[in-house]
């Protein structure tokens, strides 16, 4: 029979990252910027005559925000936002999960991402980006985006667009940088935020796009002091003032549309912050590993996190050459690997023999490497960051 395979001791050391509406110390090297524009949203829905002109618009408020922004302060910015649009037959869910998997990001930048198409809301698995390529579950996205080290993530939407013949206010122009800076430089955690609450709808013409994007935009633009006149601006701040401006929109759009246009009968749109703060968690999990089996083993390391394709848990084996060492009989080991954020439901370690004989699994023999705290579900997954500690 063979004896325990190792002692393993497990020190949780928690890390806390910044509030996301508090400025941090040091600013972001560099801003990711994705815009996933969904010019093709009719093949979901609607009429190609509206959407399409519609997405461009949103597209068009984007790139002419970050264009004059890159342009200000001589340049400062000029080479600091990095931007990458996804439309017409490249909007996919395999085209924003390979964006994610591929980005050179490190803990020193910032990642905002944009969707703009049709959207909806599953009563089991939650919000989701319905595509023209597929559908795309909001926090598979906002994982992925976690997991690609950012010290700051941005998840913006504006989803389930209807039309409405109204023309928004125009916006300041030139832009101004300062806002735009304070919130996707000088921030990191995270922000999720989407133009409508679950069962509403939201708004856009074809000549100006998404109420709430071009309210968004706009604001954008603004010099901080119309925006907050007595203090720094961060996310709530800036959130309010957008929900306003898009609710008023929302208001005036209605109140302008003719008799029997479906807005009249429509619930108020109203702008949803789904998630403001800091990241979760982190967990640097330091292995104290002692092999005692008399013979030469091989130690993995592996994490459960949801799986939306198949709607379940699965194990997971990430960057394979690294998450794997060996133990000579007698040594003593403490250990823990660099790998990319993971968000995630448990963890596990298990040896086996250089033939590949499966002899220890720490799942099955009651050593608990679960975060701290209570879990609720995959939208509730806690995240770890293992760190080297030789």
């Amino acid at each position: 029979m063979l004896r325990r395979v190792m002692a393993l001791t497990v020190v949780t050391a928690a890390i806390l990252f910044s509030s996301a509406d508090r400025v941090t110390a040091q600013e972001a090297e560099k801003l990711h910027v994705l815009l996933v524009i969904d010019t093709n949203a009719a093949v979901r829905g609607g009429e190609d005559r509206i959407h399409r002109p519609g997405m461009e618009a949103n597209l068009k408020n984007w790139l002419d925000v970050i264009n004059e922004v890159r342009a200000a302060e001589a340049g400062r910015l000029r080479d600091r936002i990095l931007v990458t649009v996804l439309k017409g037959n490249d909007v996919t869910p395999v085209a924003v999960r390979d964006y994610l998997l591929r980005l050179p990001a490190s803990d020193r930048d910032n990642l905002l991402l944009y969707y703009g198409g049709h959207g909806a809301t599953d009563p089991k698995k939650g919000h989701f980006f319905a595509t023209s390529g597929g559908d795309l579950l909001r926090r598979d996205v906002l994982a992925r985006m976690g997991e690609t080290g950012a010290r700051g993530v941005f998840l913006i939407s504006d989803c389930c667009a209807n039309y409405v013949d109204y023309t928004p206010p125009a916006r300041r122009s030139p832009a101004k940088w300062k806002v735009f800076h304070k919130l996707f430089f000088e921030v990191s955690g995270i922000a999720d935020l989407t133009a409508a609450s679950p069962g509403r709808l939201s708004w856009l013409n074809a000549r100006d796009g998404g109420l709430f994007t071009k309210a968004f935009t706009n604001f954008l633009c603004e010099p901080p002091e119309n925006i907050r006149k007595d203090g720094p601006v961060g996310w709530p701040e800036f959130f309010e003032r957008v929900s306003e401006q898009a609710l008023a929109q929302f208001q005036e759009a209605k109140r302008q549309a003719p008799n029997g246009h479906e807005i009249k009968t429509a619930a108020t749109q109203t702008a949803d912050l789904l998630q403001l703060g800091p990241f979760q968690k982190h967990h640097s999990k330091q292995l104290m590993v002692k092999n005692d089996s008399g013979r030469h083993i091989v130690m993995h390391l592996q994490y459960q996190a949801w799986d939306p394709e198949s709607a379940d848990w699965k194990w997971y084996d990430p960057v394979a050459a690294n998450w794997h060492w060996k133990l000579a009989p007698g040594q003593h080991d403490k250990i823990s690997y660099d790998g990319r954020r993971v968000v995630a439901h448990h963890m596990r370690i298990w040896a086996e023999t250089p033939d590949g004989r499966h002899i220890w699994d720490s799942h099955k023999n009651g050593v608990s490497l679960n975060p701290d705290g209570p879990y609720d579900g995959p939208s509730r997954a806690f995240t770890y960051t293992f760190r080297p500690v030789r």
